[in-house]
């Protein structure tokens, strides 16, 4: 499941977003509200659809709104809200390019969060997923690397999710680590 989180500046336009999906043809049991900010949870299928009608509906809108999107469970995504706001707002943005984004305009403020993801974790699942990493999301070649059974391997990685929310079998969470090894580390 890709997890959402939506922020309007000024009131969520809760309404006109439910009727959004609902003209999407996307699930509403898993949209929920919290003041300014909301969350959607969705089947990967189902995501290039929001993404591709999000822009129009956030243009017909009086208050600027953007998201930003992540693995369910990211701890990160709540804290790029913001940036995500300012610097790309009218889209739902992954993770990794909010950060990309406000790096490129020297705001590294979000470094510090990404650090704070890392912070207290294991080092021998930190090194299990930059093994992973690099080679290039391979399970058989990491775990030979590691000298590590393929099953070892995989509860490694399935550790590493439960304690960072980062799923690096996908793409854009493993983008994030990929991050955080280079500028963080």
């Amino acid at each position: 499941m890709e997890e959402i989180l939506l922020l309007a500046q000024g009131a969520f336009p809760e309404e006109a977003f439910r009727a959004f999906l609902k003209e999407c043809g996307l699930p509403l049991p898993s949209f929920r509200m919290n003041g300014k900010a909301a969350s959607l949870l969705l089947e990967e299928r189902d995501v290039p659809r929001l993404l591709s009608s999000f822009p129009a509906f956030a243009e017909d809108l009086l208050v600027p709104i953007a998201g930003v999107m992540g693995g369910e469970g990211n701890r990160l995504l709540p804290k790029l809200l913001p940036s995500a706001l300012s610097l790309l707002s009218g889209r739902i943005s992954w993770g990794g390019e909010v950060i990309l984004k406000a790096f490129s305009f020297g705001d590294l403020a979000l470094l510090k969060d990404l650090t704070l993801l890392f912070r207290g974790v294991d080092p021998e699942l930190l090194h299990t997923g930059e093994t992973y990493l690099r080679m290039n999301g391979r399970g058989d070649i990491a775990s030979e690397a590691l000298f590590l059974h393929r099953n070892t391997l995989l509860y490694r990685l399935n550790r590493f999710h439960e304690e960072t929310g980062l799923d690096l079998r996908k793409e854009q969470d493993a983008f994030l680590f990929a991050l955080y090894l280079g500028l963080g580390a």
